[in-house]
């Protein structure tokens, strides 16, 4: 494909900070492979994107399932020709207590949050090696970089996908592929409406607590996310709590546990009651 626009793949389009950041990338220069389970949504992106100047192809597709996935990136490359930067975005979520949790939720969460990444990752990157270009950025959250009560599953997941980008990193980067980790704190995201939960209770107070618009602006989130991938940053930490909380795991580790349990105090306080204070 002899064009001079990038094209970036981009899971999780259809909303949220996937969508927001292809938005932004199109602004950037960028044409766009939009992936989510939504096709609706997906489409609303699609002509976001388009109109910013970039061109959009889309996939309905299910990132829990391998055959998604590897039909997604074969796919991507068929439409586009080329796939300069790779953004593993799509994430899930289950809040509560691990003990609630079946063996179904723990496969639900690391297929879309760690196994998705990990086989997109490796579909596409022979390709930028070959090019001897691309990029690769995964969202890790703050939860990939400090533990967050009420999330192990997803805390896991996120954990692994800096290890993953950090190491690999190490390996490509020499070879002109960049790897990036994306942290975001608490972004207004639609990210908890498609979660799962270990009580209806729980449920309601994530959803009013999550979702009542108090978090990092997804605008403004949206526009550092996309100019650190542009710019290649290996680490790119986006929300006022993040940097904070990451200093204090390396500074102090038991006073970052200790911090770990004021929050499943504090979370199981507001998501099981709806208290304030």
């Amino acid at each position: 494909m002899g064009t001079e626009r990038q094209v970036a793949l981009v899971t999780g389009a259809a909303s949220g900070i996937g969508r927001a950041t292809a938005v932004e990338l199109a602004r950037c220069g960028h044409d766009l492979v939009l992936v989510d389970v939504n096709a609706e949504p997906l489409a609303e992106a699609a002509r976001e994107v388009e109109a910013q100047g970039g061109r959009a192809w889309t996939q309905t597709r299910d990132l829990a399932r391998k055959s998604e996935v590897l039909d997604c990136a074969a796919q991507a490359l068929e439409d586009a020709g080329q796939v300069d930067l790779l953004y593993n975005n799509a994430g899930v979520l289950y809040m509560g207590h691990a003990r609630e949790m079946r063996l179904e939720d723990w496969e639900w969460v690391i297929d879309v949050n760690l196994w998705a990444p990990i086989r997109m990752t490796h579909a596409l990157l022979p390709h930028m090696l070959a090019r001897g270009s691309g990029q690769i950025a995964c969202t890790a959250s703050t939860a990939g970089l400090v533990p967050m009560p009420h999330l192990v599953a997803y805390t896991l997941t996120k954990h692994a996908l800096v290890g993953m980008c950090e190491s690999l990193a190490l390996e490509v980067e020499p070879q002109g592929v960049g790897v990036s980790v994306v942290a975001p704190g608490q972004i207004t995201t639609g990210l908890v409406t498609g979660g799962r939960f270990d009580g209806a209770a729980r449920a309601r107070g994530a959803l009013d607590m999550l979702g009542s618009g108090a978090g990092y602006p997804l605008d403004q989130a949206a526009r550092e996310i996309a100019r650190g991938l542009v710019e290649k940053r290996r680490r790119i930490l986006v929300g006022r709590e993040v940097a904070p909380l990451w200093w204090i795991k390396r500074v102090s580790p038991a006073l970052s546990h200790r911090l770990g349990k004021f929050l499943f105090a504090e979370l199981e306080k507001r998501t099981t009651t709806g208290a304030r204070n």
